[in-house]
């Protein structure tokens, strides 16, 4: 699509409003140096003489004559698919246009609701996104078209522009709230007894499985300064509070972090120090200080290789706790084939040393698959399984072996594209975690269930 690169390549070169302002008029590939004239209607079974009036079609948007253009379209019964998506998504380039951005990103996001696969109508669906001020949403849209790109010349445009999208100069504020009903909001056990030594012991009640429904809400500002045109300086902070009923498992955290991100065409690189402190049903329970290292690599069109691996040594607040160290490590591997779908692959690892507690210091290791698709009806789905094992390193008080568990974790999300409430769409997440332990206190599962507000989509 020679057109399409073209525009995205003036991106790079305008500034933002600018940049934006031509995807507007021709991003779409509707820059016909051919004369405007206002076309004869087809007859039904003139394949060929659609496709003649549709190419008018467009030479009267990239004329600018707008209500002559609508008027053609609206006047005439186009047959065929791939026909009726044309004309369609033409009408909603004019609304867009004409300052219509409502009415065009209801009808960009119903052609995209039956074909998710349809490039052109998302890039159109950014430029619409950004035109309301929706910079979140229309950074997703062209990450999507970024993740997919069959070339690096049309992906680092397209990174060119999200940047352009996202300045990283400045304050920007965010807000989240999440609804979770749990069968095992404290990870209790589902068993009754014991065996300590060969002798039962009952589990005491705040041991046992408890089901209830939290909400978790928060905010984050971060403020960033560019060094360069690549390294940016940031600094930010979060505070979230997740409520069930009753206070006994309330949990209040204030995060803060500060550090440099560097972007470049083909990768990203994060490094930043990072302090938290933890409240459990109303009380001190702990805080902690570290760093984390991010980064992604686009090896190839389409393959993306993501890293992170976090420090965190976390001072105990409570009566009775440990302080321990914690590192964590995971690496992904994704392959988008299209702008729809995408599959990822992936494993971790994490060892934690709690001092003085040898029995509760254990090592990690998971590995993970997981799977994106925008279906028809406007529907997005995804589905990601975790495995693993942890390893103890010490005997279990009252055991004669160390303590080991293997889990298992499936989690799934719906989202419908076309549906929005205030500018946000509910996101909906069903998860199923299972742990099976030779200590039976550590041996439960857990449904879960949240729906989350979120204004990437």
């Amino acid at each position: 699509m020679p057109l399409f690169l073209s525009a995205l390549s003036d991106f790079s070169r305008l500034r933002f409003a600018a940049a934006f302002a031509l995807v507007l008029a021709g991003a779409a590939a509707f820059l016909s140096p051919a004369s405007a004239q206002q076309p004869a209607a087809p007859t039904e079974s003139g394949e060929t003489e659609q496709v003649r009036y549709l190419t008018a079609i467009e030479q009267l948007i990239s004329a600018r004559q707008y209500d002559r253009a609508e008027q053609a379209i609206v006047k005439s019964r186009f047959v065929g698919e791939e026909a009726a998506f044309r004309a369609a998504f033409l009408l909603a380039v004019i609304k867009a246009r004409t300052g219509n951005y409502t009415d065009a990103e209801q009808r960009l996001r119903a052609i995209l609701a039956r074909r998710p696969d349809l490039e052109r109508v998302q890039l159109e669906l950014a430029s619409v996104l950004n035109a309301q001020g929706r910079r979140e949403a229309a950074a997703f849209q062209l990450r999507k078209l970024a993740d997919a790109a069959g070339n690096e010349i049309t992906r680092s445009e397209l990174e060119r522009l999200i940047d352009q999208i996202q300045p990283q100069g400045g304050f920007s504020a965010n807000m989240f709230l999440t609804f979770a009903p749990s069968t095992n909001v404290n990870n209790g056990t589902q068993n009754t007894t014991i065996l300590i030594g060969g002798v039962p012991f009952t589990i005491g009640k705040g041991s046992m499985a408890e089901s209830g429904i939290g909400v978790t809400g928060g905010v984050s500002l971060t403020y960033a300064r560019p060094l360069s045109e690549n390294l940016t300086a940031f600094v930010g902070g979060s505070a979230s509070y997740t409520d069930y009923s009753g206070k006994m498992y309330d949990k209040p955290v204030v995060e803060l972090q500060a550090g440099l991100r560097y972007r470049g065409l083909k990768h990203f690189i994060s490094a930043e120090l990072l302090t938290d402190r933890v409240w459990i049903g109303g009380n001190p329970y702990s805080h902690g200080i570290g760093g984390r290292l991010t980064g992604r690599w686009n090896i190839a069109p389409k393959w993306l290789i993501s890293a992170d691996t976090t420090y965190i040594t976390r001072f105990s607040d409570a009566a009775g706790g440990a302080d321990a160290d914690t590192w964590r490590t995971n690496v992904g591997l994704r392959f988008s084939p299209t702008v729809s779908s995408g599959y990822w692959i992936g494993g971790g690892f994490e060892t934690e040393t709690v001092k003085g507690r040898p029995f509760a210091s254990y090592d990690e290791i998971s590995g993970h698959l997981g799977h994106n698709r925008d279906l028809a009806f406007g529907l997005s789905a995804s589905a990601h399984i975790t495995v693993g094992t942890r390893r103890f390193d010490a005997l279990f008080p009252g055991m004669a072996d160390n303590r080991q568990d293997d889990f298992v974790e499936i989690r799934t999300s719906f989202l419908k594209r076309d549906f929005q409430i205030f500018g946000v769409t509910p996101r909906v997440g069903i998860s199923y975690f299972n742990q099976k332990s030779n200590v039976p206190l550590y041996d439960y599962d857990r449904w879960s269930g949240n729906i989350t507000l979120t204004r990437e989509f």
